[in-house]
C-alpha cells in the first residue's frame, strides 16, 4: 500500500487538480511566512497539498498549525482557504513534501470558483466574464499594493522620529524602508500597466494567450515586508500595528494571485482542448 494513502484516511471522493501545474501562494499563520504549493486533491473534510523540491521559500510545517491557502474556491460546503496541518510525508522518489490539511470553517473572501460534480473547477457565477474578472483582480491588486505603500509611508516619518539614536539608523532607513518603498511603487506601476493593457483588449483578454509571464506576475504579489525582521527591528507597538495591517492586505493579494493562476490554468486547459 502507498505510504501516503495509509496516512490519509479520508473516505470522501477525491478531486484531482491535474490541470493546475503552477504553484499557488500560501501563508503560514501566525508568523505570516509565505510559501508556494501545488494543490493535489480535496474532499469535504480535507485538502492535500504538495511542496515541490524546487520551492525555495518554505520551512517545514508544524502539525496542528494554521495555514492560509488563500484559494477562493468552494468544494461542497467547504472553502479551500484556511486549514490546519494534520500530517506530513516526504516522497523519496520525487523529493516532494506532501501535507495533509483539515479544512477550518472560516471564509475571509467571497469564493470566485467552485468544484463541479465532475471534479472540475468552474466560476461560481457562470454569468461572469473572464475578462471582467481579470480586470477586477488586477485593479484590486494595484489598490491593495497602494494600501501597503500608504502604511509604509506612515511608517517612515514615525520611525525617523523615534529611532534617530538607533545604531545603524541610516542603513536601516535606507535598506528596510526607502528601498522597500521604491519596490512597492514599482510593483504598483507594473500592476497598473498590466491592467491598462487588458483594458485595451490585448491578446484576446485571455491570460494564457498573452505574453504575461506567470513567474514575473508572482513576483509582483510577493511580500516586501519580512514579518520577523520588521518586528525584531521595530518593536514599537504602533509600528507593529502597521505591519499587521500590511499582512492583512497581503492575504488579499495572495488570494487575487491564486485566482489569476486558476484562471490562467483554466484558459490553458481550454486552449489545449
Amino acid at each position: 500500500m502507498n505510504k501516503l494513502a495509509a496516512i490519509d484516511n479520508r473516505r470522501e471522493q477525491r478531486i484531482a487538480y491535474s490541470c493546475i501545474s503552477l504553484p499557488f501562494l500560501g501563508i503560514r499563520m501566525p508568523d505570516h511566512i509565505q510559501f508556494q504549493f501545488l494543490l493535489v486533491d480535496s474532499s469535504s473534510s480535507g485538502v492535500q497539498i504538495a511542496i515541490p523540491d524546487w520551492v525555495i521559500e518554505w520551512d517545514r510545517f508544524v502539525d496542528g498549525e494554521e495555514l492560509r491557502l488563500c484559494l477562493p474556491v468552494t468544494s461542497g460546503e467547504s472553502t479551500l482557504e484556511t486549514c490546519r496541518v494534520r500530517w506530513q510525508k516526504a516522497d523519496q522518489a520525487t523529493n516532494e513534501q506532501f501535507v495533509g490539511l483539515v479544512q477550518l470553517k472560516k471564509s475571509f473572501s467571497e469564493p470566485i470558483f467552485k468544484i463541479d460534480e465532475f471534479g472540475m473547477i468552474e466560476l461560481s457565477n457562470s454569468g461572469l466574464e473572464t475578462r471582467s474578472l481579470v480586470l477586477r483582480l488586477l485593479k484590486d491588486s494595484a489598490v491593495l499594493k497602494r494600501g501597503v505603500l500608504i502604511y509604509l509611508e506612515h511608517f517612515l516619518p514615525y520611525f525617523s522620529r523615534i529611532a534617530r539614536d538607533f545604531e545603524h539608523y541610516d542603513e536601516i532607513r535606507g535598506f528596510m524602508l526607502e528601498d522597500t518603498l521604491k519596490l512597492v511603487k514599482s510593483k504598483i506601476k507594473q500592476l497598473e500597466d498590466l491592467h491598462g493593457r487588458f483594458v485595451e483588449g490585448f491578446a484576446d483578454n485571455s491570460l494564457s494567450a498573452t505574453d504575461v509571464d506567470m513567474n514575473s506576475l508572482r513576483d509582483l504579489y510577493r511580500s516586501e515586508v519580512s514579518n520577523a525582521l520588521f518586528k525584531m527591528t521595530f518593536p514599537d507597538q504602533l509600528l507593529l500595528n502597521y505591519i499587521e495591517e500590511i499582512k492583512n492586505l497581503e492575504l488579499r493579494l495572495f488570494t487575487n494571485y491564486n485566482a489569476l493562476v486558476t484562471l490562467y490554468s483554466m484558459a490553458l486547459e481550454d486552449s489545449l482542448g
